[in-house]
């Protein structure tokens, strides 16, 4: 990513973390941090990996709700390729300028109607566009 080892070390005097340390394909013990969100217990919230067999999970981070999970071969090729250039093509990716200019990433924020929430995260907030037909097509597979 664009905050390197050094970047970092620069910024926040912090050493560069090893990557046998960081959390890969594993639980992070909810005791660890503090719990921003409440347990999926509580809120009856399932897992995909957890409930379909051929998922590998990456990441699950309870305490901040926050989880990653792989499947290999999901889609037949032509498929998850169609899907790829709808995306590139329709989607209206913004770049919202941050304090020192454009964020390192482009973002775009979807809902279904009748939501219209907005999305934010670092001082930037994301106004909601509609769902394109091609991605809730992905959410019926």
């Amino acid at each position: 990513g664009f905050l390197t080892a050094d970047l970092r070390r620069k910024l926040f005097g912090e050493a560069p973390v090893d990557a046998a340390e960081s959390v890969h394909a594993q639980d992070v013990p909810l005791e660890e941090f503090e719990a921003v969100e409440e347990p999926r217990s509580r809120v009856g919230l399932r897992l995909v990996s957890d409930a379909v067999e051929g998922w590998q999970t990456l990441l699950k981070d309870e305490g901040r709700r926050s989880f990653a999970a792989h499947r290999a071969q999901a889609l037949p090729k032509d498929t998850a390729q169609r899907f790829l250039e709808q995306a590139m093509r329709e989607v209206k990716w913004q770049q919202p300028q941050g304090t020192w200019g454009p964020i390192p990433r482009k973002t775009s924020w979807m809902t279904r109607t009748p939501c219209s929430c907005r999305y934010g995260y670092g001082g930037l907030r994301m106004e909601p566009e509609p769902m394109a037909p091609w991605l809730l097509e992905t959410m019926e597979l």
